[in-house]
């Protein structure tokens, strides 16, 4: 079955389920379905022990810091590059406007990133929200776990006997999902009630914590928005259950009509990571063709191998036949926060001379200065890459199926299908003036097309949370 078929009968199962847990599990379920036989079973009794210790880590339950009540929420789930793009400059212009409350950020935003938010105050972590909730909870939890994870697999058996045994294979993920999210209910219940927010944003619902923040605030009726902060073209960005998705130009709003999504829960911004890459855009030079120490960026994500095996292994092909047959190009490797450098070590290609990994502490803006031409599968840095007029080549390598994005049917850079014409794109861009300015001037209009608000899409995004506070109030 393809990702989207799995997608439909995962929301089939969560809407005969009638249960907002179940619902937490749909991406992880999405996941696992994907997964080659190699990568199908987890670490079952990991994943139990680290929910146990959770429990031991528990905070002494103090009040809950006070803030202004009516006023907007903002819910970091990572300190990835998309979500902390897009919702940092949204924070800083909230907070110039005398317009934010508090913050929460997720379990994937490490303590050592607290300085990121040192700017705030209060913000309240995932851990210590859930930690308010101690060991009493944990059995009875746990045997409701173990029920709903009982139906999922009686669920699915009659549907495709695979995906159960799946789900039984990773027992101890679901289980651990599942007690987050019933802890995740309490938490979230008892901060709404005391900071009382007028609307919460986020820039996702996936997962059992960000989940219940959504849920609660919908409950007690206070407004949610999801905010973009990728490319729309993956299945599981709809149906999101905020409110309204804000999405960064008119183009990606019509994609998602196209998807079934109502007029009236979609609402344009812009992109708040683009604002000062627009703002400088005027002013930088375009990359010059004909140098003499050409270098090609690779923005990678092969973290998503594990789900889309068949794309990575033709993308490792691709990749060093392209690298071996360009020996005067050198390559940057760009790794995503969330993937680490053994896919280019298993294949060979970190050892090559010509290739570096760059270091994690190296910047999207530097990496992509320090290139001339950038190419990703469908990293949104791509879109990122293009505002800071460098050319970018999308490798679109399985035949199979729609392409990752749709960017360059637009204009937006430029599909490369296999090897040969990868080689050949990255030459021409080097190499010719005239076909490195075509290639500038089309993703250039390619962008004014994409984007609202270019270079005030942050504050684009306080003056709807403002609506929504002056709605509330009223």
């Amino acid at each position: 079955m393809t990702r989207a078929e799995n997608w439909e009968l995962i929301l089939q199962l969560c809407k005969e389920s009638q249960d907002d847990v179940i619902d937490c599990l749909r991406v992880e379920l999405l996941n696992d379905f994907g997964k080659s036989d190699e990568f199908s079973r987890g670490p079952n009794f990991r994943h139990l022990a680290a929910c146990f210790r959770s429990f031991l880590r528990r905070k002494t339950k103090t009040d809950l810091p006070t803030v202004v009540r009516r006023k907007p929420l903002i819910f970091f789930p990572a300190t990835s590059s998309s979500n902390l793009q897009n919702l940092l400059p949204v924070a800083l212009e909230a907070k110039r406007q005398d317009s934010l409350g508090g913050i929460v950020t997720g379990a994937a935003v490490k303590s050592g990133s607290d300085g990121v938010f040192g700017d705030f105050s209060p913000v309240l972590r995932e851990h210590d929200l859930s930690g308010r909730i101690g060991m009493g909870f944990l059995p009875r939890s746990l045997r409701r776990a173990v029920r709903r994870l009982n139906w999922m697999i009686a669920w699915l058996k009659p549907q495709h006997a695979h995906y159960a045994k799946r789900v039984r294979q990773n027992y101890g993920a679901y289980v651990k999902m599942m007690i987050t999210a019933e802890r995740a209910k309490i938490a979230c219940r008892d901060l709404l009630l005391a900071w009382q927010p007028s609307c919460l944003l986020s820039t996702s619902d996936f997962y059992p914590f960000e989940f219940q923040l959504i849920w609660q605030a919908k409950k007690l009726g206070i407004p949610t928005s999801i905010l973009q902060h990728g490319e729309s073209n993956d299945v599981v960005l709809w149906p999101t259950y905020a409110d309204t998705f804000l999405a960064w130009g008119e183009s990606y709003r019509e994609q998602f009509l196209k998807r079934g999504a109502p007029e009236n829960r979609l609402h344009v911004t812009g992109m708040p990571a683009s604002d000062a890459l627009f703002g400088m855009s005027e002013s930088r030079a375009a990359t010059d063709a004909k140098t003499t120490n050409p270098v090609c960026l690779v923005l990678s994500h092969t973290q998503d191998r594990v789900e889309d095996s068949v794309l990575f292994e033709a993308f490792g092909r691709c990749l060093i036949d392209t690298i071996r047959s360009t020996p005067r190009i050198k390559w940057n490797i760009k790794l995503h926060p969330s993937e680490d450098d053994s896919f280019y070590r298993e294949n060979g290609m970190a050892d090559l001379a010509q290739v570096k990994v760059l270091p994690r502490e190296t910047s999207l803006e530097q990496a992509v200065n320090e290139s001339n031409v950038v190419c990703t599968i469908r990293s949104t840095a791509g879109l990122q890459a293009m505002m800071m007029r460098k050319p970018v080549i999308v490798l679109d390598l399985v035949k199979q199926g729609a392409a990752p994005v749709t960017w360059p049917l637009q204009g937006g850079g430029i599909y490369a299908k296999e090897a040969v014409q990868f080689q050949t794109n990255l030459n021409r861009l080097i190499s010719e003036a005239d076909y490195l300015g075509s290639v500038l001037s089309q993703q250039h209009q390619f962008l004014e097309f994409k984007f609202a608000n270019r270079g005030q899409a942050a504050t684009a995004v306080v003056d709807f949370l403002q609506n929504q506070t002056r709605a509330e109030k009223h």
